[in-house]
């Protein structure tokens, strides 16, 4: 068996508040609506990470509909409806991991065994990546992941009577178990593959040999798809979906995703915005948060003049680790063009100024549960014990500006010293094991831990 078999799986619930006088956050104060397997967890997914054990405003409570699907609900939604609107009249999603069967690529509780080489794999994309053939459609049998039995194809076991998957395609020999709250599909004979969507809002151009929702059907102009512009393969011979940008440039569905993953936001060919209508403001609020909750590192003081590459201004901005963004038209699809003396324009978006205070502040709302909640006195101390030293202080600022932060406070803890020792810094800086063995500093660290308890009794 060359199958993973265990991956991580990402699982949304969706809820309204009990009342606005407890935290939203709060599991007494939740109301759940639904919940389901949103989608794979992967090191890769950075934007999925970004999402675990927070809780985001979702729909309008007056218009979301619970018995239709969530990606019914959301599909012609948009989110500035959320603006200015009450906690209560609010529904709200969070995010949480759990264990799953199958690979990185699909939720599965079967492998597929290739008529070539007679090994299964969870899907065709661990096939090809393992072997120096490609898993054709041509798959007659399956062995199932629960109870190991060797099967013709089918939607559920033969033996054990376990369901495969939710979704099953026969003719592309796809099982995934990603819920169809999250992820609807469906058989396109034309396009001869599955596409992602509804298919009763969607129809199929053939100049384009693709799939398109009908209220964009009229409005898009008919191209004939002939190499991807990430990986330059033919897409006449391809089997993996393929969209048309908004640049008219065309890309296969998973390297769109791949380039999403790794925060890039330009097309390869011309250097235009590439994220889909439909994505374009769940990604620009991402990449916003993202951009704000940036703590600038002292080593970053000086100021840069971007040109943008979509309406092709320039503005002038703070330095900043992460990226930049058009102060006119709002993209983070910008260039860097010199370092500048002139004052940066008037943003309504601001990263965090690097100083003790700010970074406490970020610390506390990151891991607010165990050090503002809890008021955890062990934790606060070594929390203060870290912002001492100016060089443990940039390691902190750059553990906190990292795509994956640690899930909790002492996790994080232990992060920053095992990189701090790594980077052995000499003996004259005082390392974690020796800060609770000085007595000498004893007094200030009492005074430290009172002077932020106060903080956080004031706040």
């Amino acid at each position: 068996m060359n199958c993973q078999q265990q991956n991580r799986v990402i699982v949304a619930q969706v809820f309204s508040i009990k009342t606005d006088l407890m935290l939203v956050d709060d599991i007494e104060n939740q109301n759940i609506i639904k919940t389901f397997t949103f989608d794979i967890l992967s090191e890769e997914r950075y934007d999925l990470q970004q999402l675990l054990n927070k809780c985001f405003p979702h729909h309008l409570k007056s218009v979301y509909n619970p018995i239709v699907s969530d990606f019914e609900n959301m599909e012609d939604f948009s989110e500035s409806s959320l603006l200015n609107v009450d906690k209560m009249d609010i529904i709200y999603i969070k995010y949480f991991e759990q264990s799953g069967i199958g690979c990185d690529h699909y939720i599965t509780n079967c492998a597929l065994q290739c008529d070539q080489c007679s090994n299964f794999y969870c899907c065709r994309f661990c096939h090809d990546e393992a072997e120096s053939h490609k898993l054709n459609r041509a798959v007659s049998n399956i062995r199932c992941l629960i109870c190991n039995t060797t099967q013709s194809l089918s939607p559920s076991c033969q033996a054990c009577l376990t369901p495969f998957a939710q979704y099953f395609c026969p003719i592309c020999k796809i099982f995934s178990d990603v819920s169809t709250e999250s992820k609807p599909r469906f058989h396109c004979a034309q396009c001869d593959s599955c596409v992602n969507g509804l298919q009763n809002k969607m129809t199929h151009c053939s100049k384009c040999n693709c799939c398109l929702k009908k209220t964009d059907f009229n409005q898009h102009v008919c191209e004939q798809p002939e190499l991807c512009c990430v990986c330059m393969q033919q897409l006449s011979e391809s089997t993996t979906p393929f969209v048309l940008m908004e640049c008219r440039h065309w890309i296969h569905q998973r390297c769109y995703q791949e380039l999403l993953q790794k925060n890039i936001f330009s097309c390869p060919m011309c250097r235009k915005f590439i994220v889909t209508k439909e994505e374009r403001e769940k990604v620009l609020n991402l990449v916003k948060e993202r951009y704000q909750r940036t703590i600038i590192p002292r080593y970053m003081a000086q100021n840069v003049k971007v040109h943008c590459m979509d309406c092709g201004k320039d503005s002038v901005h703070a330095e900043h680790p992460l990226c930049y963004f058009c102060a006119h038209c709002g993209l983070f699809n910008v260039e860097l063009v010199e370092y500048v003396e002139q004052k940066p324009d008037h943003n309504e978006i601001q990263p965090v100024t690097f100083n003790t205070e700010n970074i406490r502040k970020v610390l506390i709302n990151q891991y607010g549960y165990e050090l503002e909640v809890q008021l955890n006195a062990a934790l606060i101390k070594k929390m203060n014990q870290l912002l001492v030293q100016p060089e443990i202080v940039d390691k902190v600022v750059e553990i906190l500006n990292s795509d994956i932060l640690p899930g909790n406070f002492d996790e994080f803890l232990g992060r920053v010293i095992k990189e701090v020792e790594e980077e052995e810094w000499g003996e004259g800086e005082i390392m974690y094991e020796e800060w609770e063995e000085e007595e000498g500093q004893e007094n200030t660290e009492q005074l430290q831990e009172k002077e932020f308890e106060g903080d956080v009794d004031s706040k």
